[in-house]
């Protein structure tokens, strides 16, 4: 298939063989669903539009991931549907909820609604922020979501030092010094469950020289963290 094809130059080969077998026998019968608790019903944590959002967050070279991804989907042969709770009959299930244009304690709410029980795994939250499940200083937000799969802008070497920033006096927890002391020996990033996408492979160039010049830097930058 055309999206096997696309990305056959930037694949380890067990990778490629995966992707091949699963466009060649899987794809067409392979459903995803929207989960939009976060965004609809009693336990919404932003009422908001998932199917309008700001036109602002779809051209964002970073962020946009969050607002563009559902509607992809939506458009696609494997969307199943959207309602809150989720889709019975869907393979995957991508919750939506823009966590960027909301406060950090509110991907733990918006994880709380569509899991409140802890009975459900294997959901799949976007964060555009550059450390997933954690804050930007490492702390991870909330041990619920460890059950859970990141699509995230930034992904971390499989191999390497944990990468944990102690606030002490700073304004923001990214400009705090690196310590591994403290660090305690969790993942925001997980190789095994979560998936990296630079900006560059979800959206499409519209003619700005300068926004495209930022998309292709983050995601020359995708794999510093």
């Amino acid at each position: 298939t055309h999206v096997a094809r696309a990305v056959a130059c930037c694949v380890r080969p067990a990778a490629k063989r995966l992707l091949d077998e699963f466009f060649n026998k899987e794809a067409r019968r392979f459903k995803v669903g929207l989960d939009l608790g976060c965004v609809e019903g009693p336990a919404a944590v932003a009422a908001e539009s998932w199917r309008s959002p700001p036109r602002a967050d779809l051209s964002d070279s970073k962020w946009g991931l969050e607002s563009s991804l559902p509607l992809m989907l939506s458009r696609s042969p494997w969307y199943a549907g959207a309602a809150v709770g989720g889709v019975d009959r869907a393979n995957a299930t991508l919750v939506v909820y823009r966590a960027r244009a909301h406060e950090r304690s509110g991907l733990t709410r918006c994880r709380l609604a569509v899991d409140r029980g802890g009975a459900r795994t294997g959901l799949w939250f976007v964060a555009a922020t550059d450390r997933g499940r954690c804050c930007d200083g490492g702390q991870l937000r909330d041990p619920g979501l460890l059950r859970h799969h990141f699509l995230v802008v930034s992904g971390e070497r499989p191999k390497g030092e944990w990468l944990f920033r102690e606030h002490g006096g700073t304004a923001h927890a990214w400009r705090a010094p690196a310590t591994r002391a403290t660090a305690p020996r969790v993942r925001c990033f997980d190789p095994e469950r979560d998936v990296a996408l630079p900006p560059s492979s979800f959206r499409r160039e519209r003619g700005d020289a300068r926004t495209a010049a930022a998309a292709a830097k983050r995601a020359s930058n995708a794999t510093r963290r």
